[in-house]
């Protein structure tokens, strides 16, 4: 027999907020910037890219702290992607696109310098370009979109 003055039952538990799973294209995306970057490290190594005459001595621990930063963007952005955060989608693409900008003038004096270091810095823009068409068309977009969807219903 219910009991009269027993309150009201109701879910009161929070909405779930299991994230959809990861789909292969966004992983595929994410190890391919990860990739980009462990390529481009090869071409800090002694006689991949030779030291041109003109060009001014830059000491080793510069040198170093610019890896490390840029190096920790990319890691810490790769991450925020994996965890389904939009604007670590575009904020890589401005990023991506800002490093093919700024190495586009160096690219032509590259192969001319060592072709080897070349090669690899057009592999690395190949690499990262197949990278941000998986996030923004097809599985990947989706993904994106779907997550989009569920946070702006909260």
């Amino acid at each position: 027999m219910p009991n009269p003055y027993a309150p009201p039952g109701s879910e009161v538990a929070d909405p779930s907020r299991t994230m959809p799973p990861v789909p292969p294209a966004v992983r595929r995306a994410c190890l391919l910037f990860l990739s980009s970057l462990a390529l481009g490290l090869v071409t800090l190594l002694p006689g991949v890219r030779p030291v041109r005459p003109d060009d001014a001595a830059v000491p080793a621990l510069f040198t170093l702290l610019v890896v490390l930063f840029f190096g920790g963007i990319t890691v810490w952005l790769t991450w925020k992607l994996y965890r389904g955060r939009n604007w670590a989608r575009w904020t890589m693409l401005a990023y991506v696109l800002f490093g093919w900008w700024i190495g586009a003038s160096e690219l032509t004096d590259d192969f001319l310098a060592s072709p080897l270091a070349g090669l690899i810095d057009l592999v690395c823009i190949a690499i990262e370009a197949i990278g941000c068409w998986a996030l923004f068309f097809g599985a990947g977009a989706g993904w994106y979109r779907t997550l989009a969807a569920a946070r702006s219903r909260r």
